[in-house]
């Protein structure tokens, strides 16, 4: 992949959405940066949406790209876009970064990482109703997600599992990395997680300092990108909505 011309792409189309840009640091040639649209809507939600944290996960980032050029990012919502986390990783079609580093373990109190430590320093304090981490596995037949939510809130997990399964099925194995898959829906016990953990991962290092609600979608990498494609465009659009009807209620 072009990562050039995706990134390229990227800026074009949010620019075009009304989104500003904040770089936050350069992998190679390439620049990191955030994308933000707030809104005038008074109390609205605010996502934030991330991908391309495993460079052999194409789907995210195209992805992104569809939903701006698409115009399908509502306004009634605050919107915070890491669009491209991995770059060099995407070059190279590896899960690891250029130094063969895997991003997605590397969130903990010391990251050995240039692209992670750059991206906490501009994550700060920021807090978000929700946050989305889009993700592929090249070891399932179908889609999945983990929740990370308040313990008394409903989950909106098969809302969004339903969404996706048109286009790529979803995964019906028992088990998936150790833990028990319901259904496609991952549940890691909130007494059970540890913020502390070196290898921490976006998702986790999100939950515990900046949203109380988390989820990380995984489609599968032997679908076709097409499909993969909408399948997470299908989980943003379900879950804007979602978010709109203020059904992420925050403790």
């Amino acid at each position: 992949m072009n990562v050039k011309q995706l990134l390229e792409r990227l800026r074009d189309a949010g620019k075009r959405e009304g989104f500003e840009f904040t770089p936050f640091g350069v992998i190679e040639e390439h620049r990191l940066y955030a994308m933000h649209r707030p809104t005038q809507q008074k109390n609205a939600p605010h996502i934030y949406l991330s991908a391309g944290v495993h460079g052999d996960e194409p789907a995210g980032p195209i992805a992104i790209l569809d939903l701006l050029r698409n115009r399908r990012l509502s306004r009634n919502i605050a919107w915070t876009i890491i669009p491209l986390v991995n770059p060099t990783g995407l070059e190279l079609k590896t899960r690891e970064n250029d130094a063969g580093i895997d991003l997605n373990r590397d969130y903990g109190s010391q990251p050995k990482s240039k692209e992670v430590r750059n991206h906490l320093i501009w994550l700060g304090e920021q807090e978000f109703t929700v946050a989305v981490c889009l993700h592929e596995d090249y070891e399932t037949d179908g889609a999945y997600l983990f929740e990370l939510k308040p313990d008394d809130s409903h989950s909106c997990a098969r809302e969004l599992l339903d969404t996706m399964a048109p286009f790529v099925g979803i995964e019906s194995r028992a088990e998936i990395d150790d833990m028990p898959n319901d259904n496609g829906l991952m549940k890691p016990p909130r007494d059970e997680l540890d913020k502390d953990r070196d290898d921490l991962p976006e998702a986790l290092k999100l939950y515990f300092g900046h949203t109380p609600w988390c989820y990380t979608i995984e489609t599968p990498s032997q679908s076709l990108i097409t499909d993969r494609v909408s399948a997470q465009v299908s989980v943003v659009d379900a879950l804007s909505q979602i978010a709109l009807e203020d059904r992420f209620p925050q403790h």
